[in-house]
């Protein structure tokens, strides 16, 4: 509602009727970077008794902190791109929580009013009944798909799934959206195409709705960053704006890692083995048992190790010593370019066209490629995770947090389940916090997992080591109630 302000006005105002203080906007900046870092503390909800003024004024301290957090980081293109990636899982975290009525108004916000509707609502437009024309269903629980897996032996087949599906908050609901609204959905084929309209269930839509929150936020960074250069460096707010850009840089985590290195070869591997995404294990795996991996998943890893700072002659030695199409062959042969070595110096820019090539997201890896969670059936995930983590967790909390899992999994939500398996390398399990979008971003996650829990292992061993320094804890408590009485 364009007079009550929104989460896209640009102007640097809040909903009309609020005041807060400008000190009560710094708090909420830091408090909301400290949510969106942790991923904890998400949920926004108006409570029963609560009075309309207390939630108005929640509300509009949520916009001040996002508004300056928005305006700290538009003049870094680094926080700008952290900040979109946070605030779309932010976004999509609470979208799915909400009603089908504010799902709709908020659509209607990010597409334009003319540019969705409600399948009923649509069909009244074009005068067309699209349920019985086209035998379509909102009704139905179940979801039959074609899906990839791999089972215990690591044989990749196709086969036919079917799980229900919950309607909490209208996912199945039917809609209408302009065809150039969703694209990728059209030329992907996934939707039902009437009068230039696509039509699906609103899940379906759930990765454009993300893109387009995203492209929006994107551009009114961009305005705010104009605007502050209008304002001149030394505007009334710049020292604030300083002081917040600087816990950003100081506390946030980003990936790729420059000059980040990890050795994957020979038994140095094993001593890294919890930096590594479950989808770059399984393939390292695969690898090592099978000596062959299909085409695209050679070129996912191979990126993968190229990211880690694995050099291009290194890498052709991993390739050559375990892939089984090497057989008879000396390493002077594999070099040729009628072998692997060609396909090895290609990912490094060395032949063809001369393009460095980059590690690829997850969304690519969903989409294309391997990604654990989405391509491994239940069963095997569960496997896996137990498989690894039983030592170190009690089994009553590994099977909460397995649920978890499972449940994001089922859900679409493979980089929340990714997130929180990695949230297992601590001890007791601590929340990752956002989701995985990289598999370079999961191994700088796990770093630093690994390097908190060797310090409390090595404080642990120091107590034990010294058990004078308990007994002088215990006299120091002696002496302070002493004093105390």
């Amino acid at each position: 509602d364009p007079n009550r302000g929104s989460y896209f006005d640009n102007r640097w105002t809040l909903p009309q009727g609020t005041f807060v203080l400008w000190t009560d906007w710094v708090e909420e900046a830091n408090l909301r970077l400290d949510r969106l870092i942790s991923g904890e503390n998400w949920t926004l909800r108006k409570t029963p008794h609560q009075p309309q003024d207390e939630w108005k004024k929640r509300v509009s301290l949520e916009l001040a902190g996002h508004v300056l957090l928005r305006m700290a980081s538009s003049m870094d293109d680094r926080l700008t791109g952290w900040l979109i990636e946070v605030e779309g899982d932010l976004f999509e975290y609470r979208f799915d929580k909400t009603t089908i009525q504010k799902k709709m108004a908020i659509l209607r916000a990010l597409f334009g009013i003319e540019a969705v509707f409600l399948l009923k609502d649509f069909g009244r437009v074009i005068n067309r009944d699209l349920k019985r024309e086209f035998g379509l269903s909102e009704s139905s629980s179940i979801q039959q798909r074609q899906e990839i897996v791999y089972d215990a032996g690591g044989i990749e087949a196709r086969r036919s799934v079917k799980r229900t599906i919950s309607d909490k908050g209208g996912q199945r609901r039917l809609i209408a959206v302009r065809f150039d609204k969703a694209t990728d959905l059209v030329n992907n084929k996934k939707v039902l195409l009437v009068e230039g309209f696509a039509v699906a269930p609103l899940m379906v839509f759930k990765g454009t709705i993300k893109s387009s929150f995203e492209k929006q936020l994107r551009q009114k960074l961009r305005e705010t960053k104009e605007q502050l250069i209008l304002l001149g460096e030394k505007n009334p707010i710049t020292d604030i704006l300083d002081k917040i850009t600087t816990k950003m840089n100081r506390e946030i985590e980003f990936a790729p890692l420059d000059g980040f290195s990890i050795e994957l070869l020979g038994e140095r591997a094993q001593q890294d083995f919890d930096l590594y995404p479950p989808c770059i294990l399984r393939l390292i795996g695969d690898m090592r048992v099978k000596g062959y991996l299909t085409h695209e998943n050679r070129l996912q890893l191979g990126l993968f190790l190229k990211a880690m700072g694995m050099s291009v002659d290194d890498q052709l030695r991993f390739w050559y010593e375990y892939s089984v199409d090497n057989v008879g062959i000396t390493y002077e042969e594999f070099l040729d370019r009628s072998h692997g070595g060609y396909q090895v110096r290609f990912l490094y820019g060395l032949e063809g066209a001369g393009t460095d090539y980059k590690a690829q997201k997850c969304k690519t890896l969903q989409n294309r490629y391997f990604c654990f969670f989405k391509h491994t059936n239940i069963k095997n995930i569960v496997t896996a995770i137990e498989t690894r983590f039983l030592e170190d967790h009690e089994k009553e909390s590994l099977d909460q947090i397995t649920s978890t899992i499972l449940s994001s999994v089922t859900r679409g939500y493979y980089g929340e389940a990714c997130s929180r398996y990695l949230s297992l390398l601590s001890v007791p399990a601590k929340k990752a916090g956002g989701s995985i979008y990289h598999p370079v971003q999961y191994v700088q996650k796990a770093v630093k997992k690994t390097e908190e829990k060797k310090v409390s292992e090595d404080q642990e061993k120091t107590d034990e080591a010294d058990p004078e320094k308990e007994n002088d804890l215990s006299k120091s408590q002696i002496e302070e109630e002493k004093v105390s009485k």
